[in-house]
């Protein structure tokens, strides 16, 4: 672990930056639509990203 590496409480508060995604959000455009949606796993340590978009006629669907 380097020097500059964020600890313990530290780390918490730097990764609740993303804070500001937690939600479903609408996509469209002209070739994409869909939703995509954040939320926290359980004890909040990893940000769950789930998608479900039609783009082109094709279909993605997936969490990351």
């Amino acid at each position: 672990m380097s020097t500059n590496e964020p600890r313990g409480d530290a780390r918490r508060t730097a990764l609740h930056t993303l804070d500001r995604l937690v939600g479903t959000w609408a996509i469209g455009g002209p070739s994409t639509t869909g939703t995509v949606r954040y939320s926290w796993f359980e004890g909040d340590a990893f940000l769950v990203q789930e998608v479900d978009l039609l783009s082109n006629g094709e279909v993605t669907r997936g969490v990351f």
